[in-house]
């Protein structure tokens, strides 16, 4: 085998962040991606399939494990992620490859290794060298292997190296993910989280680095409204998105309102091409510009869409199956608060209002006291309540004491 690019540069759909159980369960889409892969790479179409496994060799790390039998040649690819104390998310740690015409099984021929989720480093078994280019291709020289073995690639090949490098995995612990809640101001002061977000999703939907970034900006067009608005300019076009969250009277939390992303190859800038509305947190529905219909599926985050009527070689359509969920911010989480906690303001003031209630019933009951001294020795005259008004006072009291 030669190494060369591994898989084709197919429109694959953002990663939806699944915990190791519910990815595991499901290895179908990572073995199909696996196998066309590989039929890419030799150019030939096999009958074979790749089989893939999880397995944890400790509660922080799982390991993925595939591997393709082609008549007396084995290949096998792995992954292996460590899971974070910091918000429970898988982190991509390494990867490898292997081939029975380089070494024997269990032997791998090059490996990959990561820090913060980024491709760090890379060795290859009896090359003299093997480095990181700038755009995450592969410069590896195995010259040495000799015979018909022997390979170099530079960074203009665009070699990737493991065919896991370009499949983007989005794992959590078994557990909720602890995304923190950050004030607007703390959120709005780093918006380089979400930059870098927005970057690896576009990177991820063109199949190729950029060199430019992502950039991000809040604004409130009123005190309970924030608005967030990215956008990139790449050659002669623009993409961009933007969200916009709602402040809650009743605890202080900013509830997601509504998405959207744009592409001045659809639309000019500022008209967008989707539209996706929240209710109470959850996608309730979309909208596509010059689309005649556009709904959400029953999992509740992808979308149905049929924009075919834009014509030419701008048209497009997704079913459910095809697991499109629209706007990058549909995918990423925020938790997000008022500067002053709405709730706990509520509740002060309403203790300050049941406190000033019962200092005045205190008051009147005093006064009441002394009627009721006045009221109990006069005889009670006719036509009026048989009730004295010491007793009326004191009812009503007792009732706002129990609200």
């Amino acid at each position: 085998m030669t190494p060369g690019e591994p898989g084709p540069p197919f429109f694959r759909q953002l990663a939806e962040i699944r915990t190791a159980e519910e990815f595991c369960a499901d290895l179908g889409p990572l073995e199909e991606y696996m196998k066309t892969s590989i039929e890419t790479l030799i150019n030939s179409t096999l009958t074979m399939d790749y089989q893939c496994t999880c397995g944890q060799p400790d509660p922080d790390t799982l390991q993925i494990d595939c591997s393709i039998d082609n008549g007396d040649v084995t290949i096998w690819e792995q992954a292996i992620f460590k899971a974070s104390d910091e918000d429970g998310l898988y982190r991509l740690m390494r990867t490898a490859w292997g081939d029975t015409l380089y070494n024997p099984k269990g032997v791998f021929q090059e490996t990959f290794d990561y820090v913060d989720g980024k491709l760090s480093s890379c060795t290859g078994n009896q090359c003299s060298s093997c480095s990181i280019c700038p755009d995450g291709s592969i410069d590896i020289d195995c010259s040495a292997l000799g015979n018909d073995l022997f390979y170099t690639t530079v960074c203009d090949d665009k070699y990737k190296g493991s065919f896991f490098n370009l499949y983007e995995m989005k794992i959590k612990a078994n557990t909720d993910i602890k995304t923190k809640i950050q004030t607007t101001e703390e959120f709005c002061a780093d918006l380089s989280p979400l930059e870098e977000y927005m970057k690896t999703s576009f990177e991820t939907l063109m199949g190729s680095t950029l060199t430019m970034g992502y950039p991000c900006t809040c604004g409130q067009p009123d005190p309970d409204t924030l608005q967030i608005d990215c956008s990139m300019d790449y050659g002669d076009g623009t993409n961009w998105e933007q969200a916009i969250f709602k402040a809650s009277d009743k605890d202080g939390l900013y509830r997601l309102m509504r998405t959207a992303w744009g592409d001045t190859l659809y639309n000019p800038k500022g008209v967008f091409q989707e539209t996706f509305d929240y209710v109470d947190g959850k996608l309730s529905s979309c909208t596509g510009n010059q689309c005649s219909s556009c709904s959400i599926c029953p999992d509740g985050s992808s979308i149905d869409i049929d924009c075919s009527a834009l014509g030419n070689d701008l048209f497009f359509t997704t079913v459910c199956d095809d697991k499109y969920k629209g706007s990058f911010f549909n995918l990423y989480e925020i938790k997000l608060k008022t500067k002053e906690n709405k709730k706990a303001n509520m509740e002060t003031e309403d203790k300050k209002k049941i406190d000033e209630a019962n200092m005045e019933s205190e008051e009147k009951k005093k006064t009441d006291e002394t009627d009721m001294d006045v009221l109990i020795d006069l005889p009670f005259m006719s036509g009026a309540s048989s009730i004295p008004r010491c007793f009326v006072v004191l009812a009503v009291v007792g009732a706002l004491l129990t609200l």
